[in-house]
């Protein structure tokens, strides 16, 4: 290596003496070289993935969704809970004021159809406010209290109003169409609510996870609600994530339960797929627990160009950029973020960002495949320039550096030694000490401990030298020895 460098300082020295021409050719060749030396460096790091790396681009753009959907999500759940727990409150506030213009407690309200008609009849405009207000795909309220507790498993039978949204959008509604899944078809009546073909009049709190433990003592609603998911509520043909609120009144227990439903159209309207160059992206909203995303106990956005399976859960690997997602029927590649979201039994939910693994694994390969070829392209046009180059010129130039004693010497470079040789005689004795030790091998650092001197003198001689030798530096005059070495003859630089 350390010849390479020497030639290459004694052709680019040559150059300089030579015609304009032949400088701007070595130029060339000097920039072929280092362009070839990067392309290669490139194809290592690009292989290695430091650079230009497909994957780390991908999580990059999974991030960047990923944040603006849980934004998107986060401020959602923020919303409907604010609708909710005010629900609450004007529920609660409406049962205290029936119960006193019965003059009966709240118990009392058990197998009283006309009380409970009040109630539902009251409360029907409240919840169907929040509907039309808040574009949820739903709203609820029903009462601690069932018409008839000699029916069979009247116990977790309740009384009150169920409305869901017919046409469901994403965005406000300006004439909503209500249907009423749950309470008195005489009410729906009354307000121009058609009902659903698997209406019923009670809800049954069976397929609501928590409802014995949260009415089990007081309750505040604004500390103690809390969200779930569930498949097909009060009848309903599809899942929704639910909002439930305890309805607080002047009693240890609370009233009975309130809140709101987002269902799977919401969601699908709400979380779009997004296009990539890699495949659909779609955003999941689902409990994570054992290294899995439940996709079954939670809701999906929607799934346009996906095969994404509602029924199972997915396992987590996670990879160093993104996360591998996968099941018996299924793999995609995206990210997790952890929901902020109020649930009954402390479980984590996350939103998640999934792409499927073939879109990805065959953009990748693409791109990388495609770099490889224009980088390595790149480098052999290179190679071959400098090869060229080499061949056409440098050759020739190392040639005459290399002929052999007693062969006749270019002109020019006669010339240059002749010139050299003369004026190494015209140094004196102390400069010409200072100049003898580094013909012989030292370096500038060196010289004062050799020769007893202090380093000003030394600069001083240096310069004196570099003066006499018309050489700019120490460098240069290192060149010099070097050609009169390969030239054999080192010995005219010394006094005789």
């Amino acid at each position: 290596m350390s010849n390479v460098i020497k030639k290459i300082k004694q052709i680019a020295y040559l150059c300089r003496h030579k015609s304009s021409d032949l400088r701007v050719k070595m130029m060339l060749y000097f920039v072929a070289i280092a362009l070839t030396t990067i392309g290669f460096l490139v194809v290592i790091l690009a292989w290695s993935g430091r650079i230009f790396n497909v994957r780390a681009q991908m999580a990059s753009v999974m991030t960047n969704h990923l944040n603006n959907q849980v934004e998107k999500a986060t401020e959602e759940i923020t919303q409907y809970t604010a609708y909710g727990i005010e629900l609450s409150r004007s529920i609660s506030k409406t049962i205290d004021d029936v119960l006193e213009e019965y003059n009966i407690e709240f118990y009392q309200i058990n197998n009283n159809p006309e009380v409970l008609e009040t109630i539902q009849n009251r409360i029907y405009q409240d919840i169907n406010t929040v509907i039309r207000l808040g574009g949820s795909s739903g709203a609820y309220a029903f009462v601690d209290s069932t018409i008839n507790t000699a029916v069979p498993d009247s116990a977790h039978s309740k009384a009150g109003v169920y409305l869901k949204l017919a046409n469901v959008t994403g965005d406000f509604v300006l004439n909503p169409e209500i249907a009423m899944y749950r309470g008195s078809s005489e009410i729906a009546r009354k307000n121009g609510a058609k009902l659903h073909t698997l209406w019923n009049l009670e809800f049954n709190t069976n397929i609501l996870p928590g409802y014995d433990e949260i009415m089990k003592e007081s309750r505040n609603p604004g500390t103690d609600y809390y969200w779930t998911g569930i498949k097909s509520p009060a009848g309903a043909s599809d899942s929704v994530l639910l909002l439930c609120v305890p309805i607080a009144g002047n009693r240890i227990r609370p009233y009975g339960l309130c809140g709101v439903d987002l269902n799977e159209k919401h969601f699908s309207l709400q979380f779009p797929a997004t296009d990539t160059a890699y495949g659909s992206m779609v955003t999941v909203i689902t409990p994570y627990y054992d290294s899995q995303i439940m996709i079954e106990n939670g809701m999906t956005g929607n799934t346009e160009g996906t095969w994404l399976d509602k029924t199972q859960g997915l396992h987590v690997t996670e990879g160093k950029y993104f996360n591998a997602y996968g099941s018996t029927k299924e793999v995609y590649y995206g990210l997790s973020k952890e929901l902020s979201v109020k649930t009954l039994n402390g479980r984590k939910w996350v939103v998640s960002v999934l792409i499927p693994r073939e879109g990805c694994d065959a953009y990748i390969r693409s791109k990388q495949a495609t770099f490889m070829v224009l980088i390595l392209g790149f480098t052999l046009a290179m190679l071959s320039i400098a090869l060229y180059l080499s061949n056409r010129f440098v050759k020739p130039i190392l040639a005459e550096l290399d002929r052999k004693e007693g062969e006749d010497m270019p002109a020019d470079l006669k010339e240059l030694f002749d010139s050299l040789t003369a004026s190494v005689k015209t140094l004196t004795r102390a400069e010409y000490s200072v100049y003898e030790k580094y013909l012989e091998g030292y370096d500038i650092s060196q010289i004062p401990d050799v020769l007893m001197i202090s380093a000003n003198t030394v600069k001083k001689h240096n310069k004196s030298i570099y003066k006499k030798l018309n050489v700019s530096s120490f460098d240069e005059l290192s060149l010099y020895f070097n050609l009169f070495r390969r030239c054999n003859r080192i010995d005219d630089l010394r006094k005789m």
